[in-house]
C-alpha cells in the first residue's frame, strides 16, 4: 500500500514498518462509512438522509499518543481531549485510507477521526486527530 516513492530503489519502506513494526503495536478497529448509494429521500421525510452503502470495518495495528500542550496554543484545530493515533499503513486489511468522520477503536475506545494529520513521505503510516465519540 506504499506510495511507490522508493520503487526506484527497490526498497519497500511501507511493507517493512508493517512487518517489523506492526506486531509489537495496539491492535485496532477502523470503521468507515458507506458511501451514499445516491438515492432520492423518501417521499414526506425531507429531513432523511439520502441511503447510503453499508459501513466497512478494516483491522489495524497503531498507538494512541496526547498532543503536546504547546501544540493546543498553537492551533485553533485542536480541542480540549483530542488525541492522536498513528495507523501503521499497510497493516489496514482489507487496504483503506483514514478519513475524517471515520471512527477507530483501540485500547476498547471508540473515538471519531477529526482530520488526518499527515502520511509520511513512504505511505507507511497515517497520524490522525481523533476526538471522543
Amino acid at each position: 500500500m506504499g506510495n511507490g516513492l522508493f520503487d526506484n530503489y527497490g526498497v519497500d519502506i511501507a511493507g517493512l514498518i508493517n512487518e517489523n513494526l506492526s506486531p509489537g503495536l495496539l491492535p485496532a478497529v477502523l470503521r468507515k462509512w458507506g458511501t451514499p448509494t445516491g438515492g432520492a429521500r423518501p417521499s414526506g421525510q425531507l429531513t432523511k438522509p439520502p441511503a447510503r452503502g453499508s459501513d466497512t470495518v478494516h483491522t489495524a495495528r497503531g498507538l494512541i499518543s496526547d498532543f503536546d500542550p504547546n501544540e493546543f496554543q498553537t492551533s485553533q484545530l485542536l480541542e480540549a481531549g483530542d488525541r492522536k493515533v498513528m495507523l501503521v499503513a499497510e497493516s489496514i486489511s482489507p487496504p483503506a485510507e483514514p478519513k475524517g468522520g471515520d471512527t477507530i477503536e483501540i485500547e476498547s475506545v471508540n473515538y471519531r477521526v477529526a482530520r488526518v494529520l499527515k502520511r509520511d513521505p513512504a505511505g507507511a503510516t497515517y497520524v490522525l486527530q481523533v476526538r471522543d465519540m
